[in-house]
């Protein structure tokens, strides 16, 4: 399931980002958290948990390059997950 939604994980995380508002970044951020906490994925976890905080605290000064990152381990995590089922 996670790589089959990866992609609407990461186009979440940029449409959020893109609508400024810091309670969908914060609940986009808690829900890849969630979904990488799962694979025990901790770099990508930390990411999100970083992103998520920001936005809790109201401030999205730094969450670009953060959502990047966190996209890049979303892809990432993705891809090695698909090439373990191949």
């Amino acid at each position: 399931l996670f790589v089959a939604e990866s992609g609407n994980y990461c186009q979440a995380l940029e449409d959020a980002l893109i609508s400024g508002d810091t309670a969908v970044v914060r609940r986009e951020a808690h829900t890849v958290k969630s979904m990488l906490a799962t694979f025990s994925f901790e770099s990508g976890r930390g990411l999100a948990e970083q992103l998520e905080h920001l936005a809790a605290a109201g401030s999205l000064d730094g969450a670009q390059s953060l959502t990047v990152q966190l996209v890049a381990a979303v892809q990432w995590l993705a891809a090695e997950l698909k090439r373990e089922m191949a």
